[in-house]
This record gives structure tokens, sequence and C-alpha cells, in this order.
């Protein structure tokens, strides 16, 4: 018997066998015609064997085999009575998953930042009465502590099934330019802010067994250009995802990753995206906004997602599928790439070498500053001369009134003779001098708060 048979035989039985394992434990719908995928294997062996022939006939088979494991027909559990609890839910992916949870039959808590904002108000009126909306900033701990005691009020007597960690914030702007609170701020929301989540709410979780599903993005792994706060922030998010899922093993918690490609949500195209790069341009150091100079800065300017972006899906139904589906299928996925594009990706971030993944996320992206927005040497020469223009002009202003000081100090005699006649006869006008300088002192005083 050859070796590429055994390895055909040996997947196959393996296929077999995990599928019976699944099966026993009810998670699988088998019934006709579901249950034809079975003999898949069985027609795809001879092809891959024959006509595609040695180990190249093995690796397609295998992967084949896979594929088609991962997509089996499932069974879900009953979504009526399950309550969830999703934040970041006024725009975008949440509002959207929100909305979907809730025709399924869900119970939905949709957390919002801004309680009274347009989001909120659009939630409530193309929801059932199911939803409910809560205020919540993952930001805040004492705000999250209040949300835990109404989530505890609004269950009345139903256990709380599921947390779904959406709410996240973007930033564009490379690492120089970046300031350090900013680069926190992303990591206070969109890392930190799941920690505190799941961190409030497990002790209702492992009462009920649920759900928890933290939405990261692709970037969590493949490196994008001018987005170092949140593709380090997502990667911390991803980390804490995966040892999460194993320390809750034990509890019956099941912890899935979301991962979505590009999609167009408020984060990366609203006006706040471009309000917040161009704070961070007039706090930058005028050395090194110098040092990278005017044009560069337009460059990365005109590189923003924009509304009409080829770049960013509008669908966003690839993610609330994939959050319905760890939430309510009975054996839910550890990861979901949401999208063609983000399938692709993580297949090159997961397998090709660092250079091609650098190149794809230059590239591709289309973030990436190349070494032509910098000034040319002969700009940076203007630059230096400009610089130095206005050092000079800065200290000779700040010499001149010093040299005006030692001009009256040399006066002469005669010169301090007369100031000192001038102070006798103003400290001896007697009272009405000092009236005077009161109203003075007064009205100085009384224009002083008017103007603060």
């Amino acid at each position: 018997m050859s070796a590429k048979l055994v390895l055909y035989s040996a997947i196959t039985l393996g296929f077999n066998g995990l599928v019976l394992r699944r099966y026993l434990r009810d998670e699988l719908l088998l019934t006709f015609p579901y249950v034809l995928v079975l003999i898949l294997p069985t027609i795809t062996q001879p092809f891959c064997q024959y006509f595609l022939g040695g180990f190249c006939g093995v690796f397609v088979f295998a992967a084949a085999v896979y594929k088609l494991y991962q997509n089996l027909p499932q069974q879900f559990v009953d979504v009526k009575d399950k309550v969830v609890l999703i934040t970041g839910c006024d725009t975008g992916l949440g509002h959207a998953t929100a909305l979907y949870l809730d025709s399924l039959g869900a119970h939905v808590l949709a957390c919002c930042y801004d309680k009274n904002g347009a989001g909120e108000r659009d939630l409530v009126a193309n929801s059932s009465s199911r939803l409910m909306t809560i205020e919540l900033d993952v930001t805040d701990q004492d705000q999250i502590q209040e949300a835990l005691e109404i989530v505890k009020d609004l269950l009345d007597g139903r256990e709380l099934w599921g947390v779904v960690n959406n709410a996240g914030v973007c930033l564009y702007a490379e690492a120089e330019i970046t300031t350090v609170d900013a680069f926190k701020k992303m990591w206070d929301v969109n890392c930190l802010g799941h920690f505190r989540m799941v961190k409030t709410f497990l002790p209702l979780l492992r009462k009920s067994r649920g759900r928890i599903v933290n939405v990261t993005s692709m970037c969590d792994k493949l490196a994008t250009p001018s987005f170092p706060a949140y593709c380090s922030s997502k990667s911390a998010a991803l980390g804490f995802s995966n040892v999460l899922r194993m320390e809750l093993k034990k509890w019956g918690i099941s912890v899935s990753i979301i991962q979505p490609g590009g999609f167009k949500t408020q984060a990366v195209v609203g006006t706040q995206f471009i309000t917040r790069y161009q704070q961070l341009l007039a706090a930058l150091d005028p050395r090194i906004a110098d040092d990278y100079g005017k044009r560069y800065f337009n460059t990365a300017l005109s590189a923003m997602y924009t509304s009409d972006d080829i770049r960013l899906m509008e669908d966003f139904s690839p993610v609330s599928t994939a959050v319905a589906h760890a939430l309510f299928a009975k054996s839910p996925r550890a990861h979901y790439l949401c999208g063609v594009p983000a399938i692709i990706l993580d297949w090159i971030a997961n397998h090709l070498p660092a250079f091609i993944n650098d190149a794809v996320g230059m590239l591709v992206t289309g973030t990436y500053m190349p070494e032509s927005a910098l000034p040319t040497e002969e700009e940076n020469r203007l630059a230096t001369e400009r610089r130095k223009s206005q050092r000079r002009a800065k200290n000779q202003r700040a010499n001149m009134p010093h040299k005006q000081v030692h001009f009256e100090l040399g006066a002469g005699e005669s010169g301090n003779r007369e100031s000192s006649a001038n102070v006798i006869q103003n400290v001896g006008a007697g009272e009405s001098g000092n009236q005077g300088t009161s109203n003075g002192i007064e009205n100085t005083s009384d224009t002083t708060q008017s103007s603060t």
C-alpha cells in the first residue's frame, strides 16, 4: 500500500470519526438532504488521487475535507429567552448586529455610548420591544458596574447568555505622529474595554455557561501602516481572547473571536476620523513637522478612507451572521473571518514570509506613505534656513528690552535725581493721590474679571 493511499485513508477516517463525535453530541443537523454532504469525501478522493496525483492531490483533498468539516450543517440552541449584551451599538457593526439578533428573537441589551443619540433612537425605532438600550462607556468602570445592576434587573428571572465586546475606536496616524495619550486611548477601548466587561459579567455567564464574543479585526494579524495604535490594541485583544478561551473552558463558557475585514463604519470614514488626525498634527512638535513637510501630511490625508472607498465593504451581514453563529451554534468556532478579503489576508499572514506580508500591508491597504512624500534635499535646506531665521528674529526680540534698561540706567546722575523727585512728589501727593491710585486698582480688577 502506497504512502499516499494511507494518507487519503487516514484523512477520510479522521473526518468520519469527528463527524460521528459531533453527531452524538447533538451538534450537527444530519437530516435529509444535509446528510448527503458526508459522501463528498468519497467523491473527492478519486478526483484528487487520479487527476491531481502525488502529494499535491493529498494536500487538496485534506484542504477540501477540512473546509467541509468547518461548514457542516449545525444544530442551534433555542434563541428565545436568550439574553445577549452588546457594546458599541451606536453605529456600524454593533448597530447592525443588535438589530439582526433582535430579528432572530433574542432579547438584546444594546449598549450605546450616547444614550440619547441618533443611533440609539434608530435602534429603538427599528426593533421589537425585546431590545433595550443601556448607556455605557467601556472605559468607565463605574458605568460598567451600573450597567451590571441594570442588566440584573432586566433579566427578570432569565440568565445572561452572551456578551459581545464590539465597542472600538480607530486612529489613523503613524507612530511618531501619535501622542502617548492617543495611543493609550486605543488600548483603553479596544483591549482593556474587553477585559473590564468580561471581568464584570463573568459571574452571570458562569451561571448560564454562556458565550463571550470579542470583535477584533484583521489588523490583529496583518500589520497596516499608519495604524500602529489600532493594530497593536487589536493584537492585544486577540491574545487576551485566545487565553480567555482556554481559561473558561472548565466553566463551559465558549469564547469566540470575530475578525472583520474592512467595513465602512463611522470609526473609519466619519468626520471624527479626520478631526483626530488634524488634532495630532496641530499638537506635533514643529521640528518634527518640518522634517516630514506639508506634502507628506497632505499625502496622508488623501490616503484616508472615504465614504465611497472601494477598499471597504458596506454590507455588515457577514459580521452579524458570524456573531449569531458564535452565540447560538451548539459548536461555535474559535475564530470567524468576516468577508472574502479577510479570508485571503488571514491566509497570507499565516503562511507567507514577512516581506510578503509587509508588501501586502503597504500596497493593498493604500495607507503606506512612500519616501517620495518626504521633503527633498532642497526643501530641507530651505526649511533649515527658515528655522535659523526664526530663531535669530526671536533672539533679537528677546534682547531688545535688556538694551533699553541698560540705557536708562546709564542716563546719569541728573536722571536719577529727576526720578527721585518724581517719586517723592507722588508719595507726598496726599490723600487724593492715594484715592486715585485705589480707584485705578479697582478699575483694573474689574476689567480683568470682565475679560475672564
